[in-house]
């Protein structure tokens, strides 16, 4: 994922530069940026949760909803206080896409899985061991 994101945010850097609509991609490289920082945060948080978990703690931990919400309102302010260089509206299309590039990627190993079950499965051997 960390790949994809960064082939990503390369190439709207580049047309950022090449392009007049240069609001525009840097709204959406904000965005971007910003949902993918929060996509690698939610997956520590459920790793740290998992662990605590198998050691059975009693500890709860969160998964940072407040602090996503504190950021994007951050950068709202930001974008406000300088719309002649961010675009509103990019920087709001481009906050979803790290959840979409997850579920993307989740569904992508779901059906390559499956299909190594469904081959096995026609072999005759038994995948669970």
């Amino acid at each position: 994922m960390v790949r994809l994101n960064v082939a990503l945010l390369s190439t709207l850097a580049i047309l950022w530069y090449l392009t007049p609509l240069k609001p525009f991609f840097a709204g959406l490289i904000l965005g971007i940026s910003a949902s993918f920082y929060f996509t690698l945060t939610l997956s520590r948080r459920f790793r740290m949760m998992r662990l605590l978990l198998q050691h059975r703690s009693n500890r709860r931990i969160g998964t940072g909803f407040g602090f996503r919400v504190l950021l994007t309102g951050v950068l709202v302010i930001v974008i406000a206080r300088f719309p002649e260089h961010f675009s509103i509206l990019a920087f709001l299309l481009g906050l979803p896409v790290g959840a979409i590039m997850l579920a993307w990627l989740m569904w992508r190993d779901d059906s390559k899985n499956q299909s190594q079950v469904e081959r096995s499965e026609s072999d005759g051997r038994d995948t669970k061991g």
